[in-house]
C-alpha cells in the first residue's frame, strides 16, 4: 500500500479503503478513512472507521462512494453530470 501511494504520488490523507477480511487490516493503516461492509469479518468491522449498512456485493461500495461525495458536497453535481450524459 505504501509503495503504491509513493508510485502514484498520493498522500494517505487523500485515500479511503474498504476491506472485509483480516489481511485487509494492513491497508487500513495507509488511508485516512477505512470502511468495511456489514458482512466483513468481525475483527475488521471493529477496526474500520465506518461499517456500511450494505453487505459486500450488495451495494457497499456504492454506499461509501455516496457517503464520500455527500461529505464533499459533490453528490448533487455528480448526479447532475450523470443526468446530462
Amino acid at each position: 500500500c505504501k509503495r503504491l501511494l509513493a508510485t502514484l504520488d498520493i498522500e494517505s490523507s487523500a485515500v479511503a479503503v474498504m476491506g472485509d477480511d483480516i489481511p485487509d487490516l494492513a491497508m487500513f493503516k495507509c488511508a485516512a478513512l477505512s470502511f468495511a461492509p456489514s458482512d466483513a469479518h468481525p475483527i475488521v468491522r471493529n477496526r474500520a472507521d465506518h461499517v456500511t449498512e450494505a453487505a459486500g456485493g450488495q451495494g457497499a461500495v456504492r454506499e461509501v462512494v455516496m457517503l464520500i461525495l455527500s461529505a464533499q458536497n459533490r453528490l448533487n453535481t455528480f448526479i447532475e453530470g450523470l443526468e446530462r450524459q
